[in-house]
């Protein structure tokens, strides 16, 4: 089966995709109260402004602390037709992360993808907000790990409009 890999920039949160993935912290904030009254950067903070709390609402409900490179499944209240998968880049907010973490990431990532019956995905450069990781060795990262991926998925990698 192909897979299909496309380089987007857009807003992530209106993706037409089944899950869309979020770059997390690991005690599920996602912006906090000023994210949802006003659109800030970002796609935690895009999506608690888009679900208007719901998802971090959520997120922190369930929430243990999760070390960096496990992810979570939340609902996606409206963004993605199954929901969001919460990849966590840095343990705590406003730590850096980095490609060691990422490359850990992205085969949990799809795997969570496919157990949740995906066969599309809206992918941010991770670890390039708030973690200090420069896209182009994140783009490098992704070409590499979907050049040899096997299954059937549609991927859509977003840099986010400023």
């Amino acid at each position: 089966m192909e897979n299909h890999i496309s380089f987007v920039t857009g807003d992530i949160v209106k993706a037409d995709v089944d899950i869309v993935v979020n770059a997390a912290n690991g005690v599920g904030y996602l912006g906090g109260i000023l994210a949802r009254k006003w659109r800030m950067s970002g796609v935690a903070q895009s999506i608690n402004f888009e679900t208007k709390g719901a998802v971090e609402k959520e997120a922190r409900r369930r929430m243990k602390i999760n070390r960096a490179g496990e992810v979570f499944f939340t609902n996606g209240y409206g963004v993605g037709r199954i929901g969001i998968i919460h990849a966590v880049t840095m343990m705590f907010p406003g730590m850096r992360t980095s490609k060691k973490t990422i490359k850990k990431l992205l085969p949990r990532i799809m795997e969570l993808a496919e157990e949740k019956g995906a066969v599309s995905v809206a992918l941010p450069y991770l670890g390039c907000g708030v973690g200090g990781l420069k896209k182009e060795k994140i783009r490098e990262i992704y070409e590499s790990y979907f050049s040899t991926y096997e299954k059937n998925m549609r991927v859509e990698i977003y840099e986010l409009v400023k």
